[in-house]
């Protein structure tokens, strides 16, 4: 579960549409529908000068969001999420908690902004960032993602400050068992010591502890 990543159809890079196909409304939609599989039928379809939107149903109820830009025929799909209909819309705090529990990692508090058609926020994780906009009106959210860099995710990884529950708690567990392993390999290379050196080893491997306890309460 360290790896705990929401399953959609999503992307952080850009795709672009053919120069084979035409952008008008059927041939998008027959090549989109053969790129997605999940696609069942379209729902909506509206264009200016500069970009055409489509939205698509899909097979497990949700929806598919697609923003095409006419200059350059590149598009992100975007993943819209039903939320369901016993959480209001003026809820915000059952809305964050709901989608929240899909996810892994931790909600960044300062990062929500709440109107009265949609509310916004950040869910920071070791391995990817999210970015949620929720549709108050449609009852819909779409989540979009960005890779953290590996260096970030390790720094992560070793100060647990975005990690879910279950990860803190296999992180802890992991450093405690090597902690324990370490400590009972140095003891009993003690007993083989002098007893000045063996009580100074001691008191080194005492304070090595204290350090410890303190960093996992003011991480």
């Amino acid at each position: 579960f360290l790896a705990n990543r929401p399953n959609l159809i999503s992307s952080s890079h850009p795709q672009e549409i053919p120069l084979s196909i035409q952008l008008e409304k059927n041939e998008l939609t027959g090549w989109l529908k053969a790129s997605y599989p999940k696609i069942n039928q379209i729902q909506e379809f509206s264009q200016d000068q500069d970009s055409i939107y489509l939205t698509f149903s899909l097979q497990d109820g949700h929806s598919l969001s697609i923003d095409i830009d006419r200059d350059d025929r590149l598009f992100t799909p975007t993943q819209l999420i039903k939320i369901p209909i016993n959480i209001g819309r003026d809820q915000t705090d059952l809305i964050i908690k709901f989608i929240s529990e899909k996810l892994s990692g931790k909600l960044e508090k300062d990062s929500i902004e709440d109107d009265h058609e949609f509310l916004y926020f950040t869910f920071g994780s070791v391995w990817t960032e999210y970015n949620i906009e929720v549709n108050k009106t449609l009852h819909l959210y779409s989540i979009t993602c960005e890779q953290t860099p590996w260096i970030d995710a390790l720094i992560s990884l070793h100060r647990s400050k975005k990690a879910s529950k279950n990860q803190r708690l296999l992180i802890d567990l992991t450093a405690f068992l090597l902690l324990f392993v370490t400590l009972s390999g140095i003891w009993i290379g003690i007993q083989s010591l002098p007893k000045k050196r063996s009580l100074l080893a001691i008191a080194f491997l005492t304070l090595s502890c204290i350090a410890l306890i303190l960093i996992l309460i003011n991480r």
